[in-house]
């Protein structure tokens, strides 16, 4: 299953997570390279093109994200919540393990793949866990790359765009073009079912 909205979010509500996540990007990278561990944040790529802040093992407590990120953030994840129940017709998904902001500048790019932890996991299993995404950057021009590509179709990194599939999916990403300046940025959380995936 694969799903993209554009102009997901209300305006303004977009506005404060797009301010948010730009915050958060200075701020993490600023943390990196300080080498200061004070904030879940590390490098995504070898090559230090991406990097992530991620609140790990939430278990579907949002207390560590509210106090981190803002108020707003449980209200962010219940829309996206219920736009993937409207997909799915799945009514006991949640919030799995984390919420994270990704951050990628010029060079970044991931190569085809299926997401799960274990290799031994069954597709069935993993066509019951969801990824959603929705894009945090102010602007984006299509000519700067990124893309996050399915077989079914690829998705530029607009502005508010969301982004809703099943982690049994092959996805990958095309390489990002622009300069640093344009950081292309996304929101991210799983949901399912179920936790030992």
């Amino acid at each position: 299953m694969v799903y993209c909205e554009d102009n997901f979010l209300p305006l303004e509500l977009f506005d404060w997570l797009s301010e948010k996540a730009k915050l958060k990007s200075y701020q993490s990278l600023k943390l990196l390279t300080e080498n200061n561990n004070s904030e879940p944040v590390k490098y995504y790529t070898h090559d230090k093109k991406a990097w992530d802040l991620t609140y790990r093992n939430l278990n579907g407590n949002l207390q560590i994200p509210i106090e981190n990120i803002g108020h707003r953030i449980p209200e962010v994840i219940e829309l996206i919540r219920n736009k993937l129940i409207s997909q799915t017709s799945n009514h006991k998904l949640g919030l799995l393990d984390n919420v994270h902001f990704l951050f990628s500048t010029d060079g970044y790019e991931v190569p085809k793949h299926i997401d799960k932890k274990f290799k031994s996991t069954h597709l069935i299993r993993l066509s019951k866990i969801y990824k959603a995404f929705i894009f945090c950057n102010t602007i984006w021009e299509t000519s700067w790359g990124g893309e996050l590509c399915f077989d079914s179709g690829h998705f530029s990194p607009l502005p508010n765009r969301l982004i809703l599939y099943s982690i049994d999916e092959v996805h990958w990403v095309k390489k990002v073009t622009n300069n640093e300046n344009n950081i292309r940025i996304n929101f991210g959380m799983r949901f399912g079912d179920e936790k030992n995936i």
